[in-house]
């Protein structure tokens, strides 16, 4: 691959890195039935950190993949990134984000969350996930530890 125009060695080797990394969790991850999120008809996402690299390369490639994109971020300059680049917008500092994804699913949650965050998500991402959803956890920003989870979530 050539180095693009106006970047450092550095900044170059970071691109290749974020679509391996979202390619792998998004695409490769399979359920016990061999399938990815993405080989289901009206297949939906959400998509912590938005307005990070990996956030904004996993709205690339989740619409790229036919997806209904929903994302967080934490400020109103992040959310209109997250917007040019076709996801609908939470701003979590404003917004609860399980109550908005239910709301703009009209209830029915989504396939897929792709978490950075970790800890104090844990209890929201279980509660939007439709049956047979699933959690894709790739840090822990806010905590690794999730507190007051609902087991339960966990048989949908």
């Amino acid at each position: 691959l050539s180095i693009p125009l106006g970047l450092s060695l550095l900044e170059a080797a970071c691109i290749p890195e974020t679509y391996f990394t979202v390619y792998h969790v998004l695409k490769q991850q399979r359920n016990i039935f061999g399938q990815s999120a993405f080989e289901q008809d009206n297949c939906s996402v959400l998509i912590h950190g938005g307005s990070s690299g990996i956030g904004l390369t996993a709205i690339q490639l989740s619409r790229e993949w036919g997806a209904k994109v929903l994302s967080t971020a934490g400020s109103e300059e992040k959310c209109s990134s997250i917007g040019s680049y076709g996801g609908i917008a939470i701003n979590y500092n404003r917004e609860d984000f399980a109550e908005k994804v239910m709301q703009y699913t009209n209830g029915e949650g989504v396939d897929l969350v792709l978490d950075m965050v970790g800890g104090p998500y844990t209890s929201g991402n279980m509660q939007i996930l439709k049956t047979e959803g699933r959690l894709a956890v790739i840090g822990s920003l806010g905590s690794p530890i999730a507190e007051q989870v609902d087991l339960r979530m966990l048989s949908k």
